[in-house]
């Protein structure tokens, strides 16, 4: 793991972009929190929370989902802009969530220090009880989610992009060693 980011954070003085990808529930919030970082972190839902909010819809995965379809239907780069300003402001940001192949790879051809971290679990039953206890839903909501992850994302697509995976087995303090250990390498290489 240590000798692929190296290897991309050597090239240039770009800032650095990780991407941490994974379907609902895997850890991603977590190992941000876990890296120290929430100063440099953009989730990739925040936009359309936000806008959920505004418009005094419920905040429950279908209204964000149908909001997410549109927004990528109508432009699959909406949130770009937004993302390499806060990049380019920050230096180093920590992208949380994407779910759009296009999106990950427009960012990609614009920032060559980018490092793709996939987290997975290795038991699907730790991913419904975290999501079940996170989001305050039932079994059935569960897999709404995932089949809508299956069916309506490119997560697929993207994880075949990662440098890397990470397994969360559930061991907090073995997640958190993993999280500071990419943070330490990331501030060897701000330039």
């Amino acid at each position: 793991m240590e000798n692929k980011i190296i290897k991309k954070l050597e090239k240039g003085r770009n800032p650095i972009l990780i991407i941490l990808v994974g379907e609902s529930g895997v850890g991603k919030t977590t190992f941000v929190k876990k890296m120290k970082c929430e100063n440099n972190w953009f989730e990739s839902s925040r936009a359309l929370v936000n806008e959920i909010n505004i418009s005094g819809l419920k905040k429950d995965h279908n209204n964000i989902h149908l909001l997410a379809i549109k927004k990528y239907n109508e432009n699959p780069y909406w949130q770009v802009p937004q993302i390499l300003k806060e990049l380019n402001l920050k230096k180093f940001l920590i992208l949380d969530g994407p779910r759009r192949f296009q999106e990950v790879e427009k960012l990609l051809n614009e920032n060559y220090r980018t490092i793709i971290i996939k987290i997975k679990v290795l038991k699907e039953i730790e991913r419904s009880n975290r999501l079940i206890q996170r989001d305050d839903i039932d079994k059935k909501d569960f897999e709404k989610i995932s089949n809508d992850e299956l069916k309506e994302t490119e997560l697929e697509k993207i994880f075949a992009l990662a440098d890397f995976e990470i397994i969360n087995n559930g061991d907090i303090r073995e997640f958190e060693k993993i999280a500071l250990k990419i943070k330490r390498i990331i501030t060897k290489y701000l330039k």
